[in-house]
C-alpha cells in the first residue's frame, strides 16, 4: 500500500509530484529550505543546484511535496531505490534524500508527515531498510529521524559540502545490531573529520 494524497486541514495536500509541479518550484523550495543551514554556516550542494542537477538526482526516485491550496510547493521529500553494499546493509534500500521545508511553514509537521508517506512508499515495495544523511549538526535533522526510529550508522564526507555528513538507517522490523547504540556512544566522537 503507498498513499498518494494526504489533505491537512489548513487544506495543505501532501502528495506525489503531479505534472503539473515543476522541478523548479521543486528546486526553489530546496533553495529557500536551505538558506535556515547557510545562516548556519552549513552549505549543501542542493542549494543553488541547477534544475538538471536536481533531475539527475531524482533518477529512479519518487518524489513528494506539501503544496497550499493554490499549489505553491512548501516542503518536499525524495525517496530512491538503490542497492547499496555497506557494513550495516547489502541489498536494496529507499534512500531518503532533498528534504526541504520553507522556514515559514516549519511548525506544521511537514517533515514529520512527508517521513511518514516515505516509509509507506518504501515498506509498499517490500524494502526493509530506509537510508538517509544530514549534516552532523544538523539538529532538526537529526531529532526528526532519531525520534522515528532512525540509528546513526555511519559518517561521510562529501566534496560539494563543507561538514560531515551522519548516516541514518531505519530497520522496519528491529535494528538488526543489539550493540550499535553503544559502539556509537563510545566512538562518534572519533569520526569528526
Amino acid at each position: 500500500m503507498s498513499i498518494n494524497e494526504l489533505v491537512l486541514e489548513n487544506g495543505i495536500r501532501i502528495l506525489k509530484k503531479p505534472e503539473y509541479v515543476t522541478y523548479e518550484q521543486i528546486q526553489e523550495c530546496l533553495d529557500k529550505a536551505h538558506e535556515v543551514n547557510i545562516k548556519r554556516g552549513l552549505v549543501y550542494a542542493t542549494k543553488g543546484q541547477s534544475v538538471e542537477k536536481l533531475i539527475e538526482k531524482l533518477n529512479n526516485a519518487v518524489t513528494y511535496v506539501a503544496i497550499t491550496p493554490n499549489n505553491k510547493v512548501i516542503a518536499t521529500a525524495s525517496v530512491q531505490f538503490r542497492s547499496i553494499n555497506h557494513w550495516y546493509h547489502n541489498g536494496e534500500i529507499g534512500l531518503l534524500k532533498l528534504v526541504g521545508v520553507l522556514p515559514e511553514y516549519s511548525g506544521l509537521k511537514l517533515a514529520t508527515l512527508l517521513l511518514l508517506i516515505t516509509h509507506i512508499e518504501v515498506q509498499s515495495r517490500k524494502i526493509e531498510v530506509m537510508v538517509s544523511d544530514s549534516a552532523e549538526e544538523n539538529m532538526a535533522i537529526r531529532n526528526l529521524y532519531l525520534q522515528n526510529g532512525f540509528k546513526i550508522v555511519d559518517c561521510c564526507k562529501y566534496p560539494e559540502n563543507n561538514f560531515v555528513s551522519v548516516v541514518y538507517a531505519h530497520w522496519f522490523h528491529g535494528c538488526p545490531y543489539s550493540e550499535l547504540k553503544r559502539w556509537w556512544k563510545y566512538n562518534i566522537h572519533r569520526l569528526k573529520l
